[in-house]
């Protein structure tokens, strides 16, 4: 059985980090299916194009912003509470530049992260969940290629 979590760094608003575990003990919980790792994309530049060569020549190849994606369920105590826990998400994931830690099975893996916002799951606050305080949201953070600690 895997224990995961996922914590933001807040440090440029003076705030603890922002935890989302994968238990459910807090009030921002991964879902089932809520943590994938980051892709790898690569960026590459090529020499101009020769009428006499064949192809391309490729001079220069170097990783690319990448993406975290994430779903996650905010869970209140009352309507205000949920509202005030989707501002503090929204306020975490706007940042300029922060830090995402992945922690799995007590190995650490901290990416460099880039603004970003998220989306309500099925597009539309529904009764069931606004009247029980708890909303499902879904986002992508973009992270650096290479993790700052593994």
């Amino acid at each position: 059985m895997t224990s995961e979590q996922v914590a933001i760094s807040r440090s440029s608003l003076s705030l603890a980090d922002l935890v989302i575990t994968g238990d459910g003990s807090g009030p921002y919980s991964l879902t089932d299916t809520g943590l994938a790792r980051p892709g790898r994309t690569v960026r590459a530049t090529f020499a101009d194009v020769s009428p006499h060569v064949e192809g391309q020549l490729m001079t220069q190849a170097v990783r690319d912003i990448t993406s975290l994606p994430l779903e996650v369920i905010v869970s209140g105590s009352s309507s205000a509470d949920l509202v005030g826990l989707l501002d503090a998400l929204d306020a975490a994931l706007f940042q300029f530049r922060y830090t995402t830690t992945v922690t799995s099975d007590g190995t650490d893996v901290t990416w460099p992260s880039l603004p970003t916002s998220f989306d309500i799951v099925g597009g539309s606050v529904l009764y069931s969940r606004r009247s029980q305080f708890f909303e499902v949201v879904s986002f992508t953070i973009p992270v650096q290629p290479t993790p700052v600690s593994l």
